[in-house]
């Protein structure tokens, strides 16, 4: 039970992170094409 809730969070955590690096490079491609 722990351990699938541990893996849970950590994949919430993931999907948050991965977002936040897709914002940071479609900037980062927009600021540098710009």
């Amino acid at each position: 039970m722990l351990g699938s809730l541990a893996l849970a969070y950590c994949y919430l955590l993931f999907m948050m992170f991965h977002d936040f690096l897709i914002e940071d490079l479609r900037r980062w491609i927009f600021c540098s094409s710009a």
